[in-house]
């Protein structure tokens, strides 16, 4: 059906522990954005994220794609981690 061909399409990662990537990349993340990473500086103020927001970044990140949001929240990760390209409805 067409349904399952579009499904096909999709990149399916696995978030319950078995992808090594991206748990790393949710680490490493979690730690940029609350200062504490080894090796990045997040210039300005820490910006923790929420737990589901870091996933979103961390999947972007192991999957290799772009990061489409309207949420500015995003974007001290912008080119660090992941491209983003950030979307303003206002501007249709």
């Amino acid at each position: 059906t067409v349904l399952e061909k579009l499904l096909n399409e999709f990149v399916v990662i696995d978030v319950a522990g078995n992808n090594e990537m991206l748990l790393d990349a949710y680490a490493q993340i979690d730690a940029f954005s609350k200062q504490r990473h080894p090796d990045r500086v997040l210039p300005g103020n820490a910006r923790p994220m929420g737990k589901n927001d870091i996933w979103i970044a961390a999947t972007t990140f192991a999957t290799g794609a772009t990061l489409i949001t309207a949420d500015g929240g995003f974007m001290h990760l912008n080119d660090v981690f992941i491209p983003i390209k950030l979307y303003d409805p206002a501007n249709l």
